[in-house]
């Protein structure tokens, strides 16, 4: 079965694609880095490719031999409409290094 994740480089995405690889899914990520890393599919045995689900030819060439999508992505509209007071788009940080500067556990 191939798995077209959308967004698979943010947070739940990336989760998403490690789940899917563990069941022997081949998955491909289209994602366009706005608000995901590409660190996040370090490692993994993916097919990536960096667009926007509005790129309609990007998606078109992701959807080639797709059994299903999980579909994550969010548009560049709904970005300016989530920005901070500040006017800068929240974003989260790459979970290893931001943990291991800041996450300090007992002991």
């Amino acid at each position: 079965m191939r798995l077209l994740i959308t967004g698979g480089a943010g947070f739940i995405g990336s989760n998403l694609v490690r789940l899917a690889l563990a069941e022997g899914v081949d998955v491909t990520v289209l994602d366009d880095l706005s608000t995901g890393y590409r660190e996040y599919l370090d490692g993994l045995d993916v097919r990536f490719s960096e667009a926007s689900v509005l790129d309609a030819a990007a998606v078109a060439d992701a959807l080639v031999n797709v059994d299903s999508v999980i579909h994550l992505a969010r548009s560049g509209a709904f970005r300016a409409a989530s920005r901070t007071r500040s006017g800068r788009t929240p974003r989260t940080r790459p979970a290893p290094s931001y943990c291991s500067r800041r996450c300090a556990g007992p002991g």
